[in-house]
């Protein structure tokens, strides 16, 4: 549902299919995601369903902007996103329902992360966490762990560094 294509710090880009040929959610993406304190642009594209936010990479380490953001997604896509709920699709874990369950039991037991669910079937993945937890440089690194060994090409402390996450 959503991909996020570009990062550096205080700079994302991402791709939302349900923004594409659909200006309504456009107007309401950036409705919703200019009232987020830490948000200083919301552009977004009908035509390529891009949506680029401008933000204070500082304000990614703070709990109250990663729900606020979450609650602003969530008026939108609330069968997706909510404070300390995110549902996701990823395509290397559809039809893997070995890889599906390892990652499960390594994520389960880190704190911060309330509970995961992988439907190997789909690839869908619904994850419950913490937020003030997941905004810490220490949940990064305990979550970076148990993945690279399972998916190497997953590099969760460069993706954390270009959001601005790192300290």
């Amino acid at each position: 549902m959503i991909k996020i294509v570009h990062l550096m710090p205080g700079r994302m880009r991402l791709k939302l299919q349900a923004l594409k040929g659909r200006p309504e959610i456009a107007t309401q993406l950036h409705s919703h995601l200019t009232e987020v304190a830490g948000i200083s642009r919301v552009d977004t594209n009908t035509l390529t369903g891009s949506l680029l936010l401008l933000y204070e990479p500082r304000a990614l380490r703070s709990p109250d902007f990663l729900v606020s953001f979450s609650s602003a997604l969530g008026k939108l896509f609330p069968d997706h996103i909510a404070p300390g709920r995110l549902r996701f699709s990823v395509k290397r874990l559809k039809g893997r329902p070995e890889l599906a369950r390892r990652i499960e039991e390594r994520l389960s037991p880190i704190v911060g992360i309330e509970q995961v669910e992988i439907d190997p079937a789909t690839g869908e993945c619904c994850l419950l966490y913490d937020s003030h937890a997941v905004t810490s440089p220490e949940f990064i690194d305990a979550l970076s762990h148990p993945l690279a060994s399972l998916m190497p090409q997953l590099n969760l402390k460069e993706i954390a560094s270009r959001l601005g996450l790192r300290r």
